[in-house]
Parts: C-alpha cells; sequence; structure tokens
C-alpha cells in the first residue's frame, strides 16, 4: 500500500479535535488537534505548556513529504523525515501516533513511528508495536501479495495446460505483454540475473 496526502488527511480527521494529547515522549507540554482541511491539504495544531499556546500547521509541503518517506511497516524517526521543521516535528509526531494506523516503536534507545495499516488500533491512543511484531506483519503481507500474483496468472497458465498454444486479444496498452513477460519471469529463481531482467531471454519461447 501507498501512502497518500488524501489518506494522511483522512487519518487525521478521525482524531478528537480540541483535546490535548501527551508527546510521544511525554514533556510538561501537551498538542492538540484543532482541524483539518482536506481542500488545502493542511492541519491545525496546538501546542499547550500551562497557560501558553503555540499554533503550528502541518501544511501541504510537509504531508507530501511525510507521505513520499513513509513505507508501509518500516520504522521512521520524525525528525529524519522532516529535518528543516524545528521544534514543531515533536508537535507533528504527537497527532500522527494518534491515528488508527500508526504505532510507536523503540530502534535502539531511539524512538520511532511505524505505519502499519493492516492493523489499526483505537483512534487518539498512542500505541506502541516491537521490532519483532513488525516484521511478522511485514512477512505476512508479503506472503499474501505473492500468493495474488500466482492467482492473477492461474488462468493462462490453466489455459496453457489444456491446449498449449494462447491467443491474447486486446487493444493496445491492455497489459497483453506484460502476461507474457511475467509468465516468462516466473520460470527463474527470485534474485537471478533472468528474474531481474525487463525481458527474459525465454520471452520469446512462452
Amino acid at each position: 500500500m501507498t501512502l497518500t496526502v488524501d489518506y494522511l488527511l483522512d487519518l487525521f480527521d478521525e482524531v478528537a479535535k480540541n483535546t490535548e494529547f501527551d508527546y510521544v515522549k511525554p514533556g510538561t507540554s501537551k498538542v492538540k488537534l484543532l482541524s483539518v482541511n482536506k481542500s488545502m491539504k493542511s492541519v491545525s495544531l496546538q501546542r499547550v505548556t500551562g497557560r501558553e499556546t503555540e499554533n503550528a500547521k502541518i501544511s501541504r509541503e510537509t504531508l507530501s513529504i511525510l507521505a513520499n518517506s513513509i513505507s508501509e511497516n518500516e520504522p521512521f524517526s520524525i525528525e529524519s523525515v522532516l529535518k528543516g521543521s524545528g521544534n514543531k516535528r515533536s508537535v507533528y509526531e504527537a497527532i500522527i501516533a494518534r491515528t488508527s494506523d500508526f504505532y510507536k516503536c523503540t530502534v535502539g534507545r531511539i524512538k520511532h513511528l511505524a505505519w502499519v495499516p493492516s492493523l489499526k488500533h483505537s483512534v487518539n491512543e498512542l500505541v506502541e508495536i516491537s521490532l519483532e511484531d513488525l516484521k511478522k506483519i511485514s512477512n505476512s503481507n508479503k506472503a499474501r501479495a505473492s500468493l495474488r500474483e500466482q492467482e492473477k496468472y492461474r488462468p493462462y497458465i490453466t489455459a496453457i495446460k489444456s491446449k498449449p498454444f494462447l491467443l491474447l486479444a486486446g487493444i493496445s496498452g491492455t497489459g497483453k505483454s506484460r502476461i507474457v513477460r511475467e509468465l516468462a519471469r516466473a520460470c527463474w529463481e527470485k534474485g537471478t540475473k533472468e528474474y531481474k531482467n525487463p525481458k527474459p531471454k525465454n520471452f520469446e519461447m512462452v
């Protein structure tokens, strides 16, 4: 799954508005989500320290950086992703972590977040996940993806087995050549030169 700005905005919009949340690493300050503007693609936040408040905004540009930098089931450091956001990074992090898809995790002794869309938790809660569990989820997702890929080509394999001649018909751009390439690729071990080749050498034979 690929993270998008619109998907992030939908996640933010589920979080309770005008509710104080602790930082991921708790301190004296709290964070509030004020509003989510989907048309302008921005999120308004507020840092609360005692009686003092300071407004902050996650801009369209920042949302785009997040969406392009975060991979499914991979731990990331908000400090590394948003290098130029100064002390607002912890404010952003506190709200991101309260969405249903994001978890807190620890790499070494450093706090990270992880996007796990296949394992949603209750909104507004800060939930921690271990690196071991992340790895298990990632491996399980890969196995399901591999199975789906195999099922996609099963009708063609069945047709070839029943009669060793198969005619693929369709207008240009519908994926006829891709089907043949992927069937040819399936004859090779993953990681080999021919498996990685955009056009395996047995392509013409298939």
